[in-house]
């Protein structure tokens, strides 16, 4: 149609496709070389949409299509759909834009969500989420942030609650929340269940701070925090033998319904009863299966606090 202005014909479009390179198999690949091949050439236009195109496959896309760029609407198209000039606030968001008119939306409550994970751990703990904002952050970020904003939580909901046991009792419920956001991660890497991941995400970060904001409202003394006093301790990377240790004991966790810290003790007693197959030895004594069992099952565990 674009070529002769006659309908007919196959295409297909592709929506979202920077998306395909969080835990994709291949996917941008596949769409390289199709991009190459006579299908393409004999009339089956390929249509992708994009909202960046800074990753190194990408950019090799971009090369074999006709690129361009989707800017905002112009003000004179803005002034004939709404009848009247565009407000000031207007930064480019039809859809902000839209519930603005709609009185859905007030212009100097628009967000715009940080950049960066310390900024974004801030946000969470200490900021003020739209609940109709939605963010759209890069996994890994995404993570960073939320290890971040669970490592100084406790400072958070001590400026509202204090030292007393309701502020106990609503750390730990956000706690569980984290809890429940990284056993869904994990059984998004670990069955490749990619739908899984926006969902904690989301869980991490977004409603996070909108519990915080309805069950830990902060008074007007309350001092917040600044990024450079949050705590921060790095983390293990995926690629360490400690994160591999660390998802077996998950799956070993997982499939027998015991808890993490006693999934080393189980697969120790399991080996040692001679009732695992030989290739699930191998795999549990890969993690150090003394080390772990001495260091997390016979460690000390701190005593909760008494109510």
């Amino acid at each position: 149609m674009i070529e002769s202005g006659r309908k007919g014909g196959i295409g297909v479009l592709l929506d979202e496709i920077d998306g395909l390179s969080n835990g994709e198999r291949g996917g941008l690949n596949e769409l390289h070389a199709y991009l190459k091949s006579k299908e393409v050439k004999d009339g089956r236009p390929l249509i992708l949409i994009s909202n960046s195109i800074d990753t190194r496959t990408l950019q090799q896309i971009a090369k074999l299509c006709l690129t361009f760029k989707v800017e905002p609407a112009a003000s004179e198209c803005l002034k004939q759909w709404l009848g009247k000039e565009p407000p000031p606030t207007f930064t480019g968001d039809l859809r902000s834009l839209q519930r603005q008119m709609d009185g859905l939306e007030i212009p100097e409550q628009v967000q715009e969500i940080p950049e960066g994970v310390m900024p974004v751990a801030w946000w969470t703990l200490w900021g003020d989420w739209d609940p109709l904002l939605e963010f759209d952050i890069e996994n890994n970020e995404g993570n960073l942030a939320s290890l971040i904003s669970l490592e100084n939580i406790p400072e958070r909901v001590e400026a509202s609650k204090g030292d007393t046991h309701e502020a106990w009792k609503l750390y730990m419920s956000l706690f569980n929340a984290y809890k429940i956001s990284d056993q869904g991660d994990f059984w998004a890497f670990f069955y490749q269940c990619w739908t899984i991941l926006p969902l904690s995400l989301k869980l991490k970060l977004k409603i996070i701070s909108l519990r915080l904001a309805v069950e830990a409202p902060l008074p007007p003394t309350a001092k917040q925090l600044t990024t450079e006093e949050f705590r921060y301790t790095p983390v293990l990377t995926k690629q360490s033998a400690m994160f591999n240790a660390w998802k077996l004991l998950c799956e070993i966790a997982e499939t027998h319904g015991v808890p993490v810290r006693l999934a080393p003790m189980y697969a120790f007693t399991e080996i040692q009863s001679g009732a695992l197959r030989p290739d699930k030895v191998r795999r549990y004594e890969a993690i150090s299966l003394e080390h772990f069992h001495k260091t997390i099952v016979e460690a000390p565990v701190a005593p909760e606090p008494a109510s």
